[in-house]
Parts: C-alpha cells; structure tokens; sequence
C-alpha cells in the first residue's frame, strides 16, 4: 500500500494524508490551515469533521 503526505497546495495549502501516491488523489486525513480536521472528507467545516459509517466501544461516546 503506497501513502502520500504533505501539503497540499491547490487547496488553500491543506496538509493532507492520502492513500495513494500523490497528494490529493485519495484523501483520507486532512488538517486545514485554519486548524479543522477532516477524516474522509477533504472539507472540514468544525475541529473535527467525518465521513463515513463510525463506531464505537461498550462505554464509550462519540459524537461526529
């Protein structure tokens, strides 16, 4: 499996972590320059920002 990390810079010079070789082909973690976090999403709109099904463990909580 190939990973590509760095910033991204056709998208307001996002940092990103991709499952691909290049960044921006396959986003899966991406930190915004405003401090936003996106898991799944290339678009984060809150401190933490998800996409996709989520689960959790007896006991716990998590809100996305």
């Amino acid at each position: 499996m190939t990973w590509a990390t760095g910033i991204d810079n056709s998208d307001s010079t996002s940092f990103k972590i991709d499952n691909g070789s290049t960044i921006g082909s396959a986003t899966k973690l991406t930190i915004t320059t405003a401090g936003n976090v996106g898991i799944g999403t290339t678009t984060p709109i809150s401190a933490l920002t998800g996409n996709g099904p989520t689960a959790s463990m007896a006991g716990s909580s998590m809100r996305l």
